[in-house]
């Protein structure tokens, strides 16, 4: 099954950086994305990862302490 960035999105209730209607059919460690693949980043040890990636999608969970909330971020990667 194929789902796009903008479908996800709206399941999740988040937001996107990039292009909505890109499309992935199958998971990945972030260190191991491939084009196709969603991925995510929660740990900030991996986020160097982000510029290594060749997944389609990261969701990216960032946190504000101010607020006291988090938000999703759906993110294209080139």
């Amino acid at each position: 099954m194929e789902f796009s960035a903008q479908q996800i999105a709206s399941v999740l209730g988040g937001t996107i950086e990039g292009d909505p209607e890109v499309k992935v059919n199958n998971f990945s460690k972030i260190e191991e994305g491939k084009t196709g693949t969603l991925t995510f980043l929660a740990n900030p040890k991996y986020e160097h990862f982000i510029y290594q990636t060749e997944a389609s999608i990261v969701l990216i969970l960032s946190f504000s302490a101010v607020a006291r909330y988090s938000e999703l971020v759906l993110g294209y990667v080139t």
